[in-house]
């Protein structure tokens, strides 16, 4: 039926390519049963699907393929025609699963930034109950080429919008207890202490050498960091704010060698435009790190973390509430090559590093709280890697230290995001710029800390503003 349907209309371009076929697409159906025989059988769920197709046949100037896939325990056969824009003309899907039958025709759709969107119509039958369901629904698929995740605003749970950005300035909040600019351990002070950045820092009187270790054997920290944050692009929008507390402790029990554990715990809060809905994301987070010091300029140092995440969230759709929870495991490292110069009272100091994360999120169900209706979402994994290169400059005036820096963040990976249709499309911007002032104090009494503000600028359609402060101290 399919093939006669597709073979029957009129050609009207002429190319044979289009990106991403043959190939596979991944993603999800969102599936309306209505109308049942059976009112039991009435439901919407989403469905994991993946597609492999052929490669593209000119069939009187339309571009034809088809197909096989696969949805839980259903086989799929999906024949579709395209124009040479990527827009479908027309298309048949065929599912077969172990007590229904569900054929549907494909009534609009698109391949465009290689992922693939259509919506479909048709009936599902039940062979041995003789009951029959009107089939109603849309996919969003991501190509092997050159995929990404497929927003559907309206359907799509917030977690899926809201991680990616939540994922990149926790780890990067997370790692810059212990990025540090450790290279600042070599530049000595008369009194008080010496500065190895957020979280690290150490006792030490004035001009360390090269190989005379750290002068405090053991310290403490705690940190505070308070974040607004918007996305202001319409289809994806969202605003919100987040608290991030860490406590740590750190030792130089070998030469030129600093080694610390850190635990720190997270609350984010996010209102998503796009969807109606609100999420909430908390976050325990367990952090170890280790910093040396080559000589008095240069420096590394390198931390690897983990954090359990949940997420409580909520959408509304169709006036009705759907709500669900989302369990996640987050992996993260990240590493920094320092270097600083004194200048009189001027210390000058600069970084390069990277960071890398995961964020495996476990398949869950959205329950609709008015109907009680379940919708199963399937697992999915965000990712993140990030160069960093960055400067400083700070004065020393007594006890006190205003400094200002600017670090350039480029993500070489990262979850890529585009909306289902031919509406707007997010740029999917790979970088930004951080701005940082603030003021450091170091005391005689083995009190130490500093005050900061940061604003991350020039991501299109992102802004984020930081306030954060640490105490530390050193222990004789």
């Amino acid at each position: 039926m399919a093939v006669a349907l597709l073979a029957g209309l009129q050609p009207a371009y002429a190319q044979a390519t289009l990106p991403g076929f043959p190939g596979t697409f991944t993603g999800n159906a969102t599936v309306t049963a209505s109308m049942c025989t059976n009112p039991a059988d009435n439901e919407t769920e989403i469905e994991p699907l993946a597609l492999t197709f052929t490669a593209l046949t000119d069939i009187g100037g339309f571009l034809t393929t088809t197909g096989t896939g696969s949805s839980d325990d259903t086989t799929i056969s999906i024949t579709l025609q395209f124009r040479t824009d990527g827009v479908i003309d027309a298309g048949a899907l065929t599912a077969i699963g172990p007590d229904s039958t569900t054929t549907v025709g494909v009534t609009s759709g698109a391949l465009s930034g290689g992922n693939l969107s259509f919506t479909f119509t048709g009936v599902e039958t039940y062979p041995m109950s003789s009951d029959i369901c009107q089939i109603d629904g849309s996919a969003s698929l991501g190509g092997s080429g050159g995929g990404g995740t497929i927003i559907v605003p309206e359907v799509t749970p917030s977690a899926t919008v809201t991680t990616p950005q939540v994922l990149t300035r926790s780890v990067t909040k997370a790692v810059d207890q212990t990025f540090g600019r450790i290279g600042a351990v070599r530049r000595g002070r008369g009194t008080g202490a010496t500065d190895l950045g957020d979280g690290f820092m150490l006792q030490g009187g004035s001009g360390i050498a090269a190989g005379d270790g750290f002068a405090s054997p053991l310290g403490a920290w705690v940190s505070y960091t308070y974040a607004d944050f918007e996305n202001d692009f319409a289809p994806t929008a969202f605003s919100g704010d987040r608290h991030t507390g860490f406590a740590g402790i750190d030792f130089n029990p070998v030469e030129d060698f600093i080694f610390g554990l850190a635990l720190g715990y997270e609350s984010a809060d996010q209102s998503t435009a796009f969807n109606g809905g609100e999420s909430q994301t908390d976050g325990f987070t367990v952090l170890p790190y280790v910093g040396y010091a080559f000589n008095d300029t240069f420096s590394v140092d390198v931390s690897m973390g983990y954090t359990a995440v949940d997420i409580e969230q909520f959408r509304i759709f169709g006036g009705e509430r759907i709500s669900s929870e989302v369990d996640a495991d987050r992996f993260f490292w990240g590493g920094n090559l320092n270097g600083n110069r004194q200048l009189g009272n001027w210390f000058l100091s600069g970084r390069i590093g990277m960071i890398w994360a995961r964020e495996y999120q476990d398949a869950y169900q959205e329950t609709n709280e008015a109907t009680g209706a379940l919708l199963s979402v399937g697992e999915q994994t965000f990712k993140l890697g990030q160069w960093r290169v960055g400067g400083e400059a700070a004065y020393t005036w007594n006890d006190w230290e205003p400094y200002a820096s600017a670090t350039y963040q480029r993500d070489y990976s990262a979850t890529q995001f585009s909306i289902a249709g031919t509406g707007p499309q997010p740029s999917n911007d790979r970088d930004d710029l951080l701005f940082s002032a603030g003021i450091r104090y170091f005391g005689s009494n083995n009190l130490s800390g500093f005050f900061e503000y940061n604003r991350i600028i020039s991501r299109d359609n992102y802004e984020e503003d930081n306030f954060s402060l640490l105490l530390r101290y050193d222990f004789d």
